[in-house]
């Protein structure tokens, strides 16, 4: 909030699902991506493949506005 990046849907946990989906689109592998997270277990992580899956109604695309 205080330096204006505070704004409507965009939080710190939505920025985690963008890095990891969009790293996960981008080749990097599912283990790698849990491990930046911090995940203890990969079936924790594999949510982001589902979201993959729905591609056309993944949230983190609109986030590509932003950045």
């Amino acid at each position: 909030k205080q330096i204006g990046a505070k704004r409507d849907k965009i939080s710190c946990h939505s920025l985690r699902h963008s890095f990891a989906t969009h790293a996960l689109a981008n080749g990097a592998r599912l283990i790698d991506i849990s491990s930046a997270l911090g995940h203890s277990q990969l079936a924790t992580t594999m949510v982001y493949a589902k979201i993959l899956d729905k591609d056309k109604n993944n949230p983190s695309r609109f986030i590509e506005d932003f950045l």
